[in-house]
Parts: C-alpha cells; sequence; structure tokens
C-alpha cells in the first residue's frame, strides 16, 4: 500500500473502539532497497517536539523524563490505513505499543518463566 505520510501528521489516531489514542507527530522510517518503509509511528507532543527537532533544546531545560512521557511509539504494523484520513489502530493500544529504552516494559523475569 503507498500512503503519502505527510498527509498522515497530526491526524488523530483511534482505537479499535473508536477512542482517540493521540495524534501522529512523527514517523520513523528506513531504506529497503530501492523503497522507504515505516520502522515505527511517534503518537503524542514528544513526537511532534522530535519532529521539530527541539529534542535538545527541551531535554535541556525540561530533562528527559517530560518527552518519554508525552509520546508512545507504536510498532510499523499497528495502523490500518485502509482510510489515511481517518487512521485506526488494528486493535487494542496496548498491543502495539513498544517499550521505551531503559523501561522494564516487555521484560520478563524468572516468576513469569510458565504463564
Amino acid at each position: 500500500m503507498n500512503v503519502h505520510v505527510e498527509r498522515l501528521l497530526g491526524r488523530k489516531v483511534r482505537d479499535s473502539e473508536g477512542r482517540v489514542v493521540g495524534r501522529l507527530e512523527e514517523i520513523h522510517t528506513r531504506r529497503e532497497g530501492d523503497q522507504v518503509v515505516v520502522s515505527e509511528w511517534v503518537l503524542g507532543t514528544g513526537g511532534l517536539v522530535e519532529r521539530l527537532s527541539l529534542g535538545p533544546l527541551l531535554r535541556g531545560l525540561l530533562g528527559n523524563w517530560v518527552l518519554r512521557r508525552t509520546s508512545q511509539r507504536l510498532a510499523w504494523d499497528a495502523l490500518d490505513l485502509r482510510q489515511p484520513e481517518r487512521p485506526r489502530l488494528r486493535g487494542p493500544l496496548e498491543a502495539f505499543v513498544r517499550p521505551r529504552a531503559g523501561s522494564s516494559a516487555g521484560r520478563r523475569n524468572s516468576s513469569d518463566v510458565g504463564r
């Protein structure tokens, strides 16, 4: 599917139940051969700060924790873009949120074995 990603920026993203989960503010991509593909979507104010390259300035003023708390990184396959003007999650938000570097989300410990 080919989508003009610049048209997605700033759009409200809804979950599978129709609730707004945030605005799409940044898109991370990578090159695969002669194509550019999405590697992850970033929702929230932190994504906007990243897109506008304000991160270093705001980190210096407010610290990293503010930016981490104001964005959600979603896996590349999280969005249903059949209607690009109305991006939706393919399921519940929790199924697609990527853990942030240094967080314990997604890690297992020995007490989780067998669950």
